[in-house]
Parts: structure tokens; C-alpha cells; sequence
């Protein structure tokens, strides 16, 4: 495993050195394609704007963009409820004795969650 992750810092250092590939770290890549929904939805109020007037494409236009400012509403809703699992990790794992406290109190969300019914919830 650990020659894996050298090959993989080597090919990183790799692409850093290569103009053709223009990324500061891997994480840009992975940001990237959050970062198009907000380009989205401006791009179709612009193009709202312009468009010919037809009922027809106004009409797609106006539910493409609803769509969108909807994805953007779930995907804004997860990161905060990942940034909350985060910071609660973060507190028990300095309060209550690291990795192990960690694994008891995701154990314990679990089976409080079935107890009371939560269907579909996984952790």
C-alpha cells in the first residue's frame, strides 16, 4: 500500500510540472464539478433574458433553472449536514479517547435511529 500512495504522490508532482494539466492539487478537481451548478443557473437567468420569445422555451428554461437552483439547495444542505458530522467527529475524538469513542457513537446513532423507526437512514 505504501508504494501505491508514492507512485500516486510521484504522478501528482508529475502533472503539478506539466503546464497541459493546470491544477495546484487534486482537490481542484474534485471542487470543480460543485462548482458548475452555481455557473448553471447563472447561465440560464442570462440566457432567460435573451432568448426568443417563445412560450415554449421560456417555459423549459424557467423549470432547467428551477431544477437547478434545486440541486444547488440539496447539494448546499449536505455539505452543511457533512461540515456538522465533521466538527461532532472532531469533538468526540478529542474528548471521549479517539477512534474507538468515534465507532461507539456512530454504533450508537445506528441503533437509536432503528429503535425509533427511521427507515432509511444509514450512517
Amino acid at each position: 500500500m505504501h508504494e501505491d500512495n508514492t507512485a500516486f504522490v510521484r504522478f501528482l508532482k508529475q502533472c503539478r510540472r506539466n503546464p497541459a494539466c493546470r491544477f495546484d492539487s487534486i482537490s481542484s478537481f474534485l471542487v470543480t464539478p460543485i462548482q458548475r451548478i452555481p455557473r448553471y443557473i447563472l447561465f440560464l437567468q442570462d440566457y432567460a433574458k435573451c432568448a426568443p420569445e417563445d412560450p415554449v422555451l421560456k417555459g423549459e428554461l424557467a423549470l432547467a433553472l428551477l431544477e437547478m437552483q434545486k440541486l444547488a439547495s440539496v447539494l448546499n444542505e449536505s455539505k452543511r449536514a457533512s461540515e456538522n458530522i465533521q466538527a461532532m467527529l472532531a469533538r468526540t475524538y478529542q474528548t471521549r479517547g479517539g477512534r474507538r469513542a468515534i465507532l461507539t457513537s456512530i454504533a450508537h446513532s445506528h441503533s437509536l435511529t432503528h429503535s425509533l423507526g427511521v427507515d432509511g437512514c444509514s450512517i
